[in-house]
């Protein structure tokens, strides 16, 4: 009797908690837990005192693993600039054929702002920008459009009844490549109803190098300069690649200023 009530007791009563402590689960209080949380942190690995040698290494390695690849990307990124890109590059050639100035120029004509402006058939905007199409600016002697281009241009123009106060445009070419000057002034040249020669980027070269970093210049001073409807000098000459004349022969009737545009007007800018 008496053992059948122990068994009985025993299964029903109370269970020890894990660990050893007194009491069930239920009745774990704040200084059970203690107790428990203490004996764990006491069983923890104590720390040994140095360093160990394997952060300094992969700090070692990180620090090459980014340096050496940056070095590589400052030596060939083109000076991170945009307008940098060869697109007569052919993969396994050694040389690279000839600049198209033709398709060079189209997309920096695109990609410089250009066409936000001055519109992509080069139409221009009423009384806010020129238009390039049968301006006689772009076209004549090449030495206009590059020293606009080149160090920029602010005061008033009139191009064929588009009239222009005070309009301002911007040294642009000033970031660009030799190339990619000549580029996007031959294609302007020859687009647009206009049909004048190729611009050598050699002639941009000398010209960048006279135009230093001098500010814009006032429509005066580029008319006194280079008048409008003069054609260029026999030594800046190449083939246009639209129309096959001359860099230096001027397009149809350009020897006078087109209908409209005004050789004593104020030219104003571009805002290519």
């Amino acid at each position: 009797m008496s053992d059948h009530s122990f068994s009985a007791s025993s299964a029903s009563g109370p269970h020890p908690a894990p660990g050893g402590l007194a009491g069930g689960v239920d009745a774990i209080g704040d200084d059970a837990l203690q107790a428990m949380h203490a004996r764990l942190l006491r069983e923890r690995e104590e720390p040994s005192e140095g360093f160990s040698i394997i952060q300094i290494v992969l700090i070692f390695v990180g620090c090459v693993l980014t340096y050496l690849p940056g070095i590589d990307l400052a030596t060939h990124a083109g000076g991170f600039q945009w307008n940098v890109y060869d697109f007569n590059w052919k993969p396994g050639s050694e040389t690279s054929a000839p600049p198209d100035l033709m398709k060079i120029g189209a997309r920096v004509f695109k990609e410089a702002n250009c066409a936000n402006c001055h519109g992509p058939e080069g139409a221009g905007q009423p009384g806010t920008y020129p238009p390039l199409a049968g301006s006689p600016w772009p076209v004549g002697n090449p030495e206009r459009p590059i020293r606009i281009l080149l160090a920029g241009m602010t005061g008033n123009i009139t191009v064929n009844g588009n009239a222009v106060s005070n309009g301002t445009m911007p040294n642009v070419g000033r970031t660009m490549s030799d190339l990619n000057v000549a580029a996007v002034l031959t294609y302007v040249r020859a687009s647009f109803g206009n049909h004048d020669g190729s611009v050598d980027p050699g002639l941009v070269a000398q010209i960048r190098s006279d135009v230093g970093s001098r500010g814009s210049y006032s429509p005066e001073e580029i008319l006194a300069k280079l008048p409008l409807g003069v054609p260029a000098p026999a030594l800046a000459t190449g083939t246009s690649p639209a129309a096959g004349t001359t860099a230096g022969a001027t397009s149809p009737g350009a020897g006078t200023a087109p209908m409209g545009a005004s050789a004593t007007a104020k030219p104003a800018s571009s805002g290519n």
